[in-house]
């Protein structure tokens, strides 16, 4: 390994992709398409007679539910499989009427409802799992014919199996695990190109001075001229970075989603049954510490004219000079900034991975 380079992987060589492709791509856009047909399975179960259910989806939907008299409602033990799934997939029964009528030994007819804001976009499970799913089929269907990606399929688990599900859910997360930046440095190498000077991506990894390794690799992930300040007369400050809708572009917004969904992971309605470790927000800190960047410290973004610039930090605008403020950029755009907006007057940068 070169000195200079900040990764030890054969990031040069076009085997390397192709394994990470196969592997962590695929892998993750099996485990997401499982659980989402899990929620369209779901959703086929709205407005079906709760009484001509097989026996296992009735058996879930009770799970864990009863009346209770001192309280005069429906109460739900801790691990209970009607909540599990009314929260998580959006399907229950009207409880009460069920329940009550049931000890009355009363006629009760009562309907499967489903919660349709759980697929909703502002569901945030439902859509980073379809999101997820969407951008890892995108990223196989455009590398299909380069990497030979046929056949791939995903195995699919009845709604009705509880085990099954919750295995499902580990798999999903598991996978965006070893999917996450965080914690795989091929890709970290793929989001770090996200867009940065020249000099930065030489000092980082010291084999794309080589032309031919630099073009393999900027072909393959859609990196090019974002825009150059100097107008052709210093290379080294020439601005890169990903063409909208490239596979590094998809690769960093996966990345993205991957780390939002796992952060939010408490959320979801399933504390009590999946616990996920390691803490990929803890674990963030830890290595933008080790970075020896403070994640409170934030700059929105410099203000450019002709060689001059500014930065606002702090409440405060201060002056730089051109070539200082794209030094200043280089590391962090590496580590946990990303470009939002670039043009000849003003560079907008923001966090990449959020951490509150």
């Amino acid at each position: 390994m070169e000195e200079t380079d900040l990764l030890d992987i054969l990031y040069s060589d076009i085997k390397t992709w192709e394994e990470y492709v196969k592997n962590e791509i695929v892998d993750l856009y099996k485990k997401s398409s499982a659980v989402l047909d899990l929620f369209e399975q779901a959703g086929q179960l709205q407005g079906k007679d709760f009484e001509k259910l097989d026996e296992s989806t009735k058996r879930i939907l009770l799970g864990g539910v009863s009346y209770d008299t001192t309280k005069k409602g429906i109460v739900f033990t801790e691990n209970s499989s009607a909540r599990f799934y009314r929260d998580v997939f959006g399907i229950s029964i009207n409880y009460d009427d069920y329940i009550t009528k049931k000890l009355a030994n009363l006629k009760v007819e009562t309907f499967v409802e489903f919660n349709k804001n759980i697929t909703s976009l502002t569901s945030s499970f439902y859509s980073y799992v379809k999101s997820i799913s969407m951008r890892t089929k995108k990223i196989i269907d455009t590398l299909k014919s380069r990497f030979n990606l046929i056949g791939i399929s995903y195995d699919k688990v009845n709604l009705s199996d509880p085990e099954g599900v919750i295995n499902s859910l580990k798999n999903l997360f598991q996978s965006a695990l070893n999917f996450s930046a965080v914690y795989n440095p091929r890709t970290f190498f793929v989001t770090s190109l996200r867009g940065n000077i020249l000099k930065a991506f030489f000092e980082a990894y010291s084999k794309l001075k080589d032309d031919e390794a630099r073009k393999n690799l900027f072909s393959l992930f859609g990196v090019e001229l974002i825009i150059d300040f100097f107008n052709n007369q210093n290379q080294d400050y020439k601005i890169y970075g990903f063409k909208e809708n490239s596979i590094g572009y998809e690769i960093t917004n996966l990345d993205v989603e991957v780390y939002n969904m796992l952060k939010d992971i408490e959320k979801y309605g399933f504390k009590n049954l999946i616990q996920i470790t390691p803490n990929i927000v803890d674990d963030y800190k830890l290595f933008l510490k080790t970075c020896n960047i403070n994640y409170d410290s934030y700059i929105s973004g410099y203000e450019i004219s002709g060689y001059t610039a500014k930065f606002y930090a702090g409440g405060v605008w201060n002056p730089k000079n051109l070539v200082d403020v794209l030094e200043d950029l280089s590391y962090r755009l590496l580590i946990d900034l990303k470009i939002n907006r670039i043009n000849l007057e003003k560079i907008e940068i923001e966090r990449l991975r959020p951490i509150w």
